[in-house]
């Protein structure tokens, strides 16, 4: 409906001054939102939802006219963030195939045994399932571990491409996938003095 259409931009709102809620509220058919004052506040200003979305699309239009350089430079800060991670992310894999390694080399000391008869034939099974068990696990972690990174790379290289475009999807989506859009581009966003 209408009215539940106007109240997408609230929840993603906080007052500027006193970091309270924003409310929305429809006069004569037009959306306003503005401070709920549960905490002490000074803003009376009533800011139109039209004037609201002007100000986000003047961000969609920053990114609308980024050089590819600067697109680059972007790119390359959010890659320099997440150094520590990746880093982390790599020491990780590295252990993982080290660990994955050790256990293939004691398969076939088993193996060794197995054949030298120092093991029974049950115990030779009981303890090649155990290490290939573990094997798994390794092989599953290591794949979740790729995939996340594989996902995070994703992200970055297409947010700058959904910013450019942002302004166009978002004039034909529905409120609920405006309201996604909106997440996907902005965070923390304040409302204070009609700004």
């Amino acid at each position: 409906s209408y009215s539940k259409h106007n109240y997408q931009i609230k929840k993603m709102m906080k007052c500027g001054e006193c970091k309270g809620g924003v409310t929305a509220e429809t006069q004569k058919g037009i959306v306003y939102y503005h401070c709920n004052h549960y905490n002490d506040c000074t803003q009376k200003p009533y800011t139109t939802e039209e004037k609201i979305e002007e100000q986000l699309f003047g961000v969609f239009n920053f990114f609308k006219n980024l050089t590819s350089e600067e697109a680059e430079q972007i790119k390359e800060k959010i890659k320099e963030s997440h150094a520590v991670e990746i880093e982390y992310k790599e020491s990780t894999l590295k252990a993982l195939n080290a660990r994955y390694v050790q256990l293939q080399s004691r398969i076939e000391m088993l193996y060794n045994d197995r054949l030298d008869q120092k093991i029974t034939t049950e115990t030779w099974e009981k303890k090649q399932g155990e290490v290939n068990k573990e094997q798994k696990d390794i092989q599953e972690e290591i794949s979740r571990i790729k995939d996340v990174e594989t996902k995070y790379f994703e992200i970055w290289l297409n947010v700058i491409d959904l910013a450019h475009r942002a302004e166009g999807i978002y004039k034909r989506r529905t409120p609920a996938e405006r309201r996604t859009l909106l997440s996907y581009i902005f965070s923390n966003i304040t409302l204070k003095d009609e700004k």
